[in-house]
């Protein structure tokens, strides 16, 4: 705990209930002295026993994920990280990783695709896209449409793998159908070596 808290992943605090709203709230240990000030109607309350939480003698540390972390882990941020890092793992040597990286084509304004995370492991090169919901196509593209950018992204980029990690949900047999075929296009379209297709599947 002293590690995350030193990190700035937990906030430590107490939970302290107003005395004018009855409000109960989390307050991190920089929110309060003797008096704290209710997020709520503003209104100094003096911390007593009447204010804190159990047990009755001395109040208990709490604690807070920070908002951002929170927020990573709400919106599915930690899944192209925890992937990135199953494939070092799983290597004998040294890796790294890159992530939210786009990918451009001369000529054009809008990026082509934005890879999740890209890696490096044992001298082979991965990219791959993380989903928590098994599913490649999003509410823009089709499944057939994504196949094909992240194949041709892989063939250009000389990638040695392409990988589809999420959680929970199953990757259904369509989506990687639809992969293998399209980086088998991509490569017979260049000449370039095939990257192998994985799926990855990371505990919730």
């Amino acid at each position: 705990m002293d590690r995350l808290v030193t990190a700035g992943v937990l906030r430590r605090g107490l939970l302290l209930r107003c005395g004018r709203c009855d409000r109960l709230d989390f307050y991190g240990a920089d929110e309060f002295g003797g008096t704290f000030r209710c997020k709520t109607c503003t209104a100094d309350s003096v911390i007593t026993a009447e204010r804190w939480r159990d047990p009755p003698d001395e109040p208990l540390w709490y604690y807070a994920l920070d908002p951002l972390v929170a927020d990573f882990i709400e919106q599915h941020s930690d899944i192209p990280i925890r992937a990135a890092r199953s494939i070092i793992d799983r290597s004998r040597r040294p890796g790294d990783a890159s992530f939210e990286v786009e990918l451009t084509i001369d000529g054009q304004k809008r990026p082509f695709i934005e890879i999740d995370f890209a890696c490096i492991a044992d001298g082979r090169l991965y990219i791959g896209e993380a989903k928590s919901n098994g599913r490649l196509q999003t509410g823009k593209r089709g499944l057939e449409d994504m196949a094909r950018r992240l194949a041709e992204a892989a063939v250009k980029l000389n990638a040695d793998g392409l990988v589809v990690a999420g959680t929970g949900s199953e990757w259904s047999p369509a989506t990687i159908g639809a992969l293998e075929r399209a980086l088998s296009q991509a490569a017979s379209a260049t000449g370039r070596p095939t990257p192998t297709a994985e799926v990855l599947h990371l505990e919730d």
